[in-house]
Parts: C-alpha cells; sequence; structure tokens
C-alpha cells in the first residue's frame, strides 16, 4: 500500500522502519528476508502483543528504529515502514510545502500534555511535553497557506525554507 500526505491519517503511530518493500505473506504470516514481522494466527490487536505472543521468536524480524511521529516519518531516509496494527506500507513524499519558523509565545501545559502557542501563526499544537527552556523557535509546515503540523525546534530563528511532504 502506497500513502502520501493526503493519507497520513490511515497511519497508526508509532510505526516501525523497513529496509525495503519485499514483504510477502504466507500462511498468517507476514515475512521479510525470510524473518517474521507480524503472525496474524496469533491473536492480538496490536502488531507489538502478535509479536510477544508467537511461538516462532527465534525467527522474528529485529524492529529497530520506532517513528512516533509524522515530521520523524518525513525525516526518515526510507519509505518503507510497518505501522503498530501490523499494516506495511511504503510512504511516497510528493508535495514541497513552506517551513516557517515561528518564535515560541507561550507553552500552556496541561495534565496530558501541553499545547504550543507562536507568534504569527494562529493554530495552537498540541505537544506531548514541553520544549527545553532553551528553544526559542519552532519550524512549522504550512499546507495551502495555513499552518499544519510541528516539525521541529530550534534555538536560533532558522531560515524559512520548505520540505517534500
Amino acid at each position: 500500500m502506497v500513502l502520501t500526505y493526503r493519507q497520513i491519517d490511515e497511519i497508526k503511530f508509532p510505526c516501525f522502519r523497513l529496509p525495503h518493500d519485499d514483504w510477502r505473506r504466507q500462511d498468517g504470516l507476514l515475512m521479510l528476508d525470510n524473518k517474521i514481522l507480524d503472525d496474524t494466527n496469533i491473536q492480538g490487536e496490536t502488531l507489538g502483543a502478535r509479536r510477544a505472543a508467537t511461538p516462532l521468536q527465534d525467527r522474528l524480524y529485529r524492529l529497530d528504529y520506532t517513528i512516533w511521529d509524522f515530521p520523524t516519518l518525513l525525516k526518515t531516509n526510507r519509505n518503507t515502514f510497518i505501522d503498530y496494527k501490523g499494516i506495511p506500507f511504503i510512504y511516497e513524499k510528493t508535495k514541497y510545502c513552506p517551513l516557517r519558523y515561528h518564535k515560541i509565545k507561550e507553552v500552556i501545559k496541561k495534565g496530558y500534555g501541553s499545547f504550543l502557542v507562536l507568534d504569527n501563526c494562529d493554530k495552537y499544537f498540541h505537544i506531548p511535553r514541553p520544549p527545553e527552556p532553551s528553544i526559542l523557535f519552532a519550524g512549522v509546515l504550512h499546507f495551502m497557506g495555513m499552518p499544519w503540523r510541528l516539525y521541529n525546534y530550534s534555538e536560533i530563528r532558522n531560515k524559512d525554507t520548505r520540505r517534500k511532504i
């Protein structure tokens, strides 16, 4: 399955980076390089639950790089992944978006995370934890002229640029 930014909501994070897209299904097993990525013969709602319960532990493919969010997915140097539900996919970057840096105006701490308030930006961004006090700027991807996704943090105001999403 090939996904682009238009289907980003179909990706269930966290997901895991794979070295290539030569996976195959065989007898309820999702295989990569003759090792097991997922055993759908085992009861379990998530990839991790099925991998932990499979009796074929010695044949499991080692998942070594976890991607927790969309910006991290964009920054990886590969385009093949498996999400935490066990669905393999190829992410294809198809469009350029402006990346603009905004001064962090305020961080509103909540019990379940924080909200990031930025200068010259109408949108608040929900973040899992506040940035370090030395972080003064946030890079925001803009889509169709509107702030869309938080991309990164910076101690200095970086030059506005663009990123392929």
